[in-house]
């Protein structure tokens, strides 16, 4: 039997993607349903709404090549087109050039690969992988899309409206970048690299026949770090694996890092997951435990805890967004400061609004504005480097108002964990003993 969670979402839920920002209606467009058959007729579903005055043309573009959809499952088609497919609709509803401004690639079907602007690292960070981007041609174990999709809890993607990894859409996106052209001389992350300690586990997995400790010491090669705890993901995923494979990777990822074991939550049943708080909770549940700054200190100095990645302690030079003791000082209240975790874009000061900056070739580029003049903008970027662009370089320039600080941040500490990191963060305002 299969357990599963329903969540309803709230109208506020609803409007992150529903709202006039596209420029569209959310629903089925014309290249869908270009090709689609109904019934036993031959005819697709655009001719047969034609004759019937249902619609009073079909548009140009829902027959062009380079808005073809196809479906993703079927084998016998392109595999370009199939993932590009995938993409449109799973993705492109929010990453679309109409957008908000903290949506720095797209994936409309229109667009090609370049225009995609998939060739850069995100704002929400990297996962442990080197060297990664959003997507790697060639490597999908250090594409970033990749890893997002292949995940539950914080920075799952998309984080709305999806609790549940689509197994055989990893399979479709790992076979995709895999076939994007890349440079010869381009170095892949160990598991593609033919004699790595990592891809000769990953063979003796795939063959089968090694005995159970072998196995066990096979995976705990390909797990110590994000790139091979992915490449273990996705066989399990596509069913290259004996069965049994999954349980022993989700013992043996069960004190890695939560980057790492993060991969592996799907292949738990709901009721035996680490109770974390996910995307949405109660701010009592939090808030009537007793945290301890002690252990909340200890959170946020590891890797459980991603505060650390924008929020220094007390150097602004050295946060992308105020510094720890400044929240602290500026929410006398741990219930006002939980609030404005949950709903960060709820109020955001116009000194830490995001910014993003479309330069005559296409750039996009998100940050805060730390400087304007007559000749140019300089960014700080959620990497915390400063990006100046001239001017004369800049297509358009628009202020966001959503927060540049991703939802979900907690989603994958326990309650108590929340409670000890805000306790953390409080005690910083308060004297020293």
């Amino acid at each position: 039997m299969t357990e599963r969670t329903w969540h309803s979402n709230a109208v506020n839920e609803c409007k992150l993607c529903h709202n006039a920002g596209p420029g569209f209606v959310l629903g089925f467009v014309g290249n869908q349903l270009a090709g689609a058959v109904s019934g036993d007729s031959p005819t697709d579903e655009l001719e047969s709404m034609l004759a019937q005055e249902v619609i009073a043309s079909i548009p140009e573009a829902a027959r062009s090549e380079s808005h073809r959809l196809v479906n993703p499952h079927d084998e016998s088609l392109d595999l370009n087109d199939r993932a590009r497919s995938y993409l449109h609709g799973n993705c492109s509803m929010c990453h679309h050039k109409g957008g908000n401004a903290i949506v720095s690639f797209f994936m409309t079907r229109d667009l090609t690969f370049d225009q995609m602007m998939t060739n850069k690292g995100t704002n929400i960070g990297t996962f442990g992988m080197q060297q990664a981007k959003i997507v790697v041609p060639g490597d999908p174990y250090r594409s970033v899309m990749m890893y997002r999709m292949s995940k539950l809890g914080y920075a799952r993607m998309p984080y709305i409206g999806s609790q549940v990894i689509d197994g055989r859409g990893v399979t479709l996106i790992d076979q995709w970048i895999r076939s994007l052209p890349h440079a010869a001389e381009m170095k892949l992350s160990d598991p593609l690299q033919s004699g790595t300690a990592q891809s000769l586990a990953l063979e003796s997995l795939a063959a089968g026949s090694a005995n159970a400790d072998a196995r066990n010491a096979a995976m705990q090669t390909i797990v110590g770090n994000t790139e091979g705890a992915l490449a273990l993901m996705s066989k399990l995923h596509d069913g290259k694996f004996k069965s049994d494979d999954r349980v022993a990777a989700v013992e043996t990822v069960r004190n890695a890092s939560s980057d790492i074991r993060g991969l592996f939550d799907d292949f738990i049943p709901e009721s035996q997951r680490k109770k974390t708080l996910g995307r949405t909770f109660e701010p009592s549940v939090v808030l009537d435990q007793d945290g301890d700054a002690l252990r909340g200190r200890l959170i946020f100095f590891s890797d459980a805890a991603r505060c650390r990645a924008c929020h220094h302690t007390d150097d602004a030079a050295l946060s992308v967004g105020p510094t720890l003791k400044e929240i602290s000082k500026k929410y006398l209240h741990e219930s006002e400061m939980l609030q404005h975790i949950l709903q960060p874009s709820l109020k955001v000061d116009e000194k830490f609004a995001a910014w993003a900056v479309v330069t005559i070739d296409g750039k996009i580029l998100t940050g805060l504005l730390e400087k304007q003049t007559d000749t140019e903008v300089v960014l700080r970027a959620a990497d915390r480097q400063l990006v100046t662009v001239a001017k004369k370089d800049i297509e358009e320039m628009q202020k966001s108002a959503r927060s540049l600080m991703p939802d979900g941040v907690l989603a994958d500490l326990t309650a108590a964990e929340a409670a000890d990191l805000l306790a953390y963060v409080k005690s910083l305002s308060e004297p020293a003993k």
